[in-house]
């Protein structure tokens, strides 16, 4: 803070997804000392025209992001990945490489979607769900909840640690 004032300094954190509540705890604490925040987005990525985006985000390359999706605050989406039409995002997600959000979906916060993982249209992706990899997700989730297959099935809940990955 006293090298880098947020009067004088915008900030970017970058937490990966080890402990998913970690980015939360950090982003809360930059915003708490006053911080205002940048967005990366790779000149490789597609956005809609009227995406409504907001701060700390991450987004990689041949992310596509389909119209009328907002996507809240310190998320990432790796890149190859697919925001379908009308999804609304919340704050502090982790999107894996390949995957495709479908239409008209809500991700709430602090989730999880591994590597190649569908999640089909209308759904709720309810807070700290972990959806792994290569997985179809065909039902809304709960909070805490991990999901695995394809179709993808409810393994078991995490609400204690949350979200870890090893």
């Amino acid at each position: 803070e006293k090298k880098f004032p947020p009067s004088e300094y915008k900030m970017f954190v970058a937490v990966g997804y080890s402990k998913m509540r970690n980015r939360q705890q950090m982003f809360q604490k930059a915003k708490n000392k006053g911080y205002e925040f940048i967005n990366y987005i790779s000149s490789q990525a597609q956005l809609a025209i009227g995406t409504v985006l907001g701060c700390n985000n991450v987004i990689l390359s041949n992310v596509v992001v389909e119209p009328n999706v907002c996507i809240q605050d310190n998320n990432i989406v790796w890149s190859n990945a697919t925001i379908c039409h009308d999804v609304v995002i919340g704050n502090h997600n982790f999107f894996a490489a390949g995957v495709v959000i479908g239409g008209f979906t809500q991700v709430q916060n602090l989730c999880f979607v591994g590597f190649n993982s569908t999640v089909i249209q209308n759904l709720k992706i309810l807070d700290e769900s972990l959806i792994g990899a290569h997985s179809l997700q065909l039902r809304n989730t709960s909070q805490y909840s991990q999901w695995y297959g394809n179709p993808s099935n409810l393994i078991k809940y995490h609400m204690e640690k949350g979200i870890e990955i090893k």
